[in-house]
């Protein structure tokens, strides 16, 4: 849970905040980064501060995409919040995007769920600097420069079949 913040710790990224509704997981949040906010529901980040940030990593949930799952994709409401990530990347227009799910989700609805949710992401990109990557294409890490060669991610199972 939240692998991000431990993950890039060692570059020297700090988290500026966190997105959890559930009551176990936000006390567990709450426990390992006692100084980091806690903005809920990402349904309302409209009404969240402004924050500066660099990268925005998170992910939606997993079950209306997932091969495990009954893959209903964006007519899962759960689904749907591909759309309020985009919307959030829109709003803080972080230099870096990672957002994570599960396998499946590009296969959804024959690629058409995760082409249709990843456009707002895909506007932000053509307002992004010159040497930003979206992490829809490549990920980033602070210690690199813009001219730095950044490789984009081996194809995975999914994207290969």
């Amino acid at each position: 849970m939240e692998a991000a913040t431990l993950a890039w710790a060692p570059l020297g990224w700090k988290c500026a905040f966190l997105s959890e509704i559930d009551k176990a997981p936000s006390a567990l949040l709450e426990q390992r980064f006692p100084d980091v906010p806690n903005f809920g529901d990402m349904t309302k980040f409209e009404e969240w501060p402004d924050v500066a940030i660099d990268l925005l990593a998170g992910g939606t949930p997993c079950q209306s995409f997932s091969n495990a799952g009954l893959r209903r994709g964006l007519s899962d409401p759960r689904g749907s919040l591909m759309f309020t990530y985009g919307a959030i990347a829109q709003r803080y227009r972080p230099t870096w995007i990672f957002w994570e799910n599960v396998p499946g989700v590009l296969s959804s609805n024959d690629g058409r769920d995760f082409g249709a949710s990843n456009q707002p992401i895909r506007v932000l990109a053509f307002d992004m600097p010159v040497g930003a990557d979206v992490a829809l294409q490549k990920v980033a890490c602070s210690s690199l420069s813009a001219d730095a060669n950044v490789s984009t991610p081996e194809a995975s199972e999914e994207s290969t079949s």
